[in-house]
């Protein structure tokens, strides 16, 4: 058993105080053995490393497009991002190292398009499109391991948290994605790629302190077990502490293995294994109480999370390959004032690829079961507690080469059998055109469809205590009843019609632009009824908006990235009498970097989020800065300030839940030997 922090003050007395000191005097001791040890050691250190990463640090967009910027989340083999027919971002570990991000969901900040609001120390609710009062139209994929959850139709980012170091790509793609990924990639897709154990021999070491991540550190060492073989294990720790009310603070650790074995006749094996698990996760908790009409009341609760998974692949590259992937996954989470659920995932995944005569044919088969187990409260619980889902599905698509080297056509559909919904068709057409190897323009259709969450189809809660007289407008009966929201198994999927068209031209060289522009027609939105608290699918919206990126390399050290979306929506709910529009959300980013010497860095990042109306969210702008030093090859020393206009400010609705973000100042250490 767990002793809570409430108990622990209780009992000890100040001892929050010393343990708070205690961590800061044992990091600081950390951070400068590190300093020691990295000075030390230099001289042990390849400095091809150092020359690589100066190497890496001064490619022009030209060198980066031949070099590594290929991705697979839309076509579904290695294809140049410059040609992909999508509004797709692609994220490096450098781009995310010298934006200074400590996770995947802030890193996503550099995406155009994508929203994230940081609603608490330990909350992020990443959307795109619009799709800002749920956030539940968003996949997010891990090496294929899929993390969105189905009780609640969305991805805990709190726990999404490798080594950031040993990251390939992040690929982003704006809109849908479900031709390949299947439902639920409405929105957008994220997919998380990390590096091969081959690519991450050697040792690393990090370790940092801050007024928020108060501290971290990480180890990881990669080794060879002969002359096709490589394997890396890893751990990592992090505690951040709590914003505005210190209420919300959290810890994470994290580990794992993984294994990669490639023999001379072209077939790969990966085996990897992870497991995590959170000491608490602070929570301030609003709950409804029996006092009074619609009364609340806030509590602090500790929340934990934990959880694992191993994961096997088995790999033939090549014009007639083939991918086969299955993983086991198993999570705990316990939230909303003592709600528990249990999940494990089975998920089996094959591809096949046919390449010839004009034709680059991709098709699979999947299956995944899923189960959770829940403990209800006395405000939230699920009818049944526990279920089972099994999710049968196979897709096709075919690239079709219209005109040599220059006109392109893809047609493709997923269809799945599954156990809420039935049966799901998907399609998706995209059409583009390469006049030359500077320009790119594409224009795609596509149906995705969202299928209802657990808790919209099992969910009891209790919303509310109310008066029904004075629910009504008239005066106070004195009689107080619960308004329990209640899921409804008839939901149907919520269903999205998509058109996009999009370029992306190389103005000159060491500068890229990227447009796009979509339009999003969705139908059977679900929604709560107001006067009898039931789950419906009847809502429409309608959203359409607007997407650019320019990259400019000023210099051979300087380089500028900026970084713009409008969004505008419209929702509407013929049963609730109900139209309302948002007007154009503006998000904005610029970031940038200078590096007068291979020893030095200096970053910059400017973020801009407008207002949301119906969620009641303020506009903000924020500011980072930072720099790195390396004294010598293998060793780096950086230093963040987060959130410097401001001493807080706040992203998400205006909930009694809702912290703010704090202004804040990271240090890093960082040694690979």
């Amino acid at each position: 058993m767990i002793e809570g922090p409430a108990n622990r003050r209780a009992n000890a007395g100040g001892e929050p105080t010393r343990r708070w000191l205690h961590r800061w005097r044992t990091t600081a001791g950390l951070g400068v053995a590190l300093l020691v040890s990295g000075t030390a050691a230099a001289q042990f250190i390849d400095e091809s490393y150092f020359e690589d990463l100066d190497e890496f640090a001064n490619l022009t967009v030209e060198d980066l497009l031949d070099f590594r910027l290929d991705v697979t989340s839309v076509a579904g083999t290695r294809q140049s991002w410059f040609t992909t027919p999508a509004g797709m971002t692609l994220l490096t570990p450098e781009a995310i190292r010298r934006g200074g991000h400590r996770s995947v969901a802030e890193a996503l900040r550099l995406v155009p398009g994508v929203q994230v609001a940081q609603t608490n120390a330990s909350t992020w609710s990443v959307s795109s499109r619009g799709d800002t009062r749920f956030a539940n139209k968003m996949l997010v994929m891990i090496d294929g391991r899929a993390t969105y959850d189905l009780l609640f139709s969305g991805t805990f980012w709190d726990v999404q948290d490798p080594l950031l170091e040993d990251l390939d790509r992040i690929e982003v793609v704006r809109g849908p994605g479900a031709t390949l990924w299947g439902a639920n990639a409405v929105n957008g897709v994220v997919s998380i790629v990390t590096k091969s154990a081959r690519e991450t021999q050697g040792l690393l070491v990090k370790g940092g302190i801050g007024t928020q991540d108060e501290a971290s550190g990480a180890i990881r060492y990669g080794l060879t077990l002969g002359d096709d073989a490589w394997m890396r294990v890893w751990g990592k720790y992090r505690h951040h502490g709590g914003f505005e009310r210190g209420a919300d603070d959290w810890d994470l650790g994290h580990g794992g293995l993984r294994l990669d074995v490639q023999p001379e006749d072209d077939l790969a094996w990966t085996i990897e294994a992870e497991a995590y698990e959170t000491g608490r996760i602070g929570e301030i908790v609003v709950r409804p109480t029996p006092l009074g009409h619609l009364t609340t009341d806030t509590v602090r609760r500790d929340g934990r999370a934990a959880g694992g998974h191993v994961r096997g692949r088995v790999t033939r590259d090549g014009a007639n390959g083939w991918s086969l992937q299955s993983y086991y996954d198993h999570t705990t989470r316990v939230i909303a004032d003592g709600f528990e659920v249990d999940r494990d995932t089975f998920d089996l995944d094959f591809r096949r690829r046919h390449t010839g005569s004009g034709h680059d044919l991709h098709w699979g088969l999947g299956l995944r079961h899923t189960r959770d187990e829940t403990e209800a409260t006395p405000v939230l619980s699920f009818d049944p507690s526990d279920r089972s889902l099994t999710t049968l599905s196979a897709f096709v698509q075919d690239t079709i080469t219209l005109v040599p080297d220059h006109l392109f056509a893809m047609f493709g559909t997923k269809v799945e059998d599954n156990d809420i919904t039935g049966f799901e068709v998907q399609p998706g057409v995209r059409l583009w055109w390469t006049p030359d190897d500077r320009r790119t323009a594409w224009a795609a259709v596509s149906r995705p469809v969202r299928v209802p969450s657990r808790t919209e189809e099992d969910v009891r809660l209790i919303a509310a205590y109310v008066d029904p007289d004075q629910l009504l407008g008239g005066p106070p009966s004195g009689s107080l009843v619960p308004a329990l929201i209640t899921g409804d198994r008839r939901l149907v999927s919520e269903e999205l019609m998509s058109y996009e068209v999009g370029q992306r031209v190389m103005l000159d060289d060491g500068m890229t632009l990227v447009l796009v522009g979509y339009y999003h027609d969705y139908d059977d939105l679900v929604s709560v009824s107001l006067t009898d608290f039931m789950l419906r699918n009847s809502a429409t919206a309608d959203v359409w908006g607007l997407e650019s990126v320019l990259r400019h390399d000023l210099t051979d050290a300087w380089n500028v990235d900026i970084g713009y979306s409008f969004t505008e929506v419209n929702f509407t709910d013929p049963l609730e009498d109900l139209s309302r529009s948002d007007g154009g959300h503006h998000h904005a980013h610029l970031s940038t970097t200078y590096a007068p010497s291979p020893e030095w860095e200096l970053h910059g990042g400017l973020y801009y989020a407008d207002r949301v109306r119906s969620l009641d969210a303020d506009a903000s702008l924020r500011l980072d800065l930072g720099a790195t030093w390396r004294p010598h090859p293998g060793v780096e020393l950086s230093i963040w300030g987060r959130n410097l206009l401001d001493p807080a400010h706040r992203e998400g609705p205006n909930t009694a839940s809702t912290t703010e973000v704090e202004r804040g100042i990271f240090l890093q250490a960082t040694i690979r030997f």
